[in-house]
């Protein structure tokens, strides 16, 4: 998936990424979630949920190629240039598969996202925006950790679940905030342009 976003990033200049992060990051939160399910049901909901997702980035993947007019033949090359950069990983890293088997590849998850919208939100501030509300999302999103401890601690797939449920709403929230602020720059970008032309 990071191969696709990566080359729709660049063809798009980071305007047609908002979707597909969102769907890989549903993604990887079931998928990290599956060793710590004990019910052949969870298990059987959850791959469900994975093919629909899959199902889901292959669509929008099509239509923001043809939006952008994207290249089959170089989205392929995008994806095998960061699988080879994977490859020289830590295969128990996010950016590899087995950490997905672990009963704390949650939590790893999580820590790598907290990661993420650090960067993004000081990558916003360099360049002006406002990322009060922003940060005041990651601060809620932050506050889930010891629900996610707890749930691992305690094997609890339904707490794991909750916990999820309430992730996944605020990552919407946030990326669709960051998305805005990313649309505003652009617009001031513009705006400064003509002013100066005149």
């Amino acid at each position: 998936m990071n191969g696709v976003i990566r080359y729709i990033e660049i063809i798009s200049n980071g305007s047609g990424v908002y979707r597909l992060r969102q769907i890989r990051d549903d993604y990887l939160v079931t998928a990290s979630s599956i060793p710590l399910m004990q019910k052949a049901s969870e298990i059987e909901k959850a791959r469900e949920t994975l093919g629909a997702s899959a199902r889901e980035f292959s669509t929008e993947t099509q239509a923001q190629m043809l939006r952008f007019n994207g290249s089959a033949d170089r989205m392929q090359e995008c994806i095998r240039s960061m699988a080879k950069s994977s490859a020289v990983r830590n295969a128990e890293s996010p950016d590899g598969g087995l950490w997905l088997k672990n009963e704390s590849s949650r939590l790893v998850l999580f820590n790598r996202d907290a990661i993420d919208r650090k960067q993004i939100i000081a990558e916003l501030g360099k360049q002006g925006a406002n990322t009060t509300v922003i940060r005041n999302i990651s601060l809620r999103i932050e506050a889930q950790r010891p629900n996610i401890q707890g749930a691992l601690m305690n094997k609890s797939s339904s707490a794991l679940q909750s916990a999820n449920a309430e992730i996944k709403d605020l990552n919407r929230e946030f990326r669709r905030n960051v998305a805005d602020a990313r649309d505003a720059l652009a617009i001031a970008m513009k705006r400064d342009a003509i002013m100066a032309l005149k």
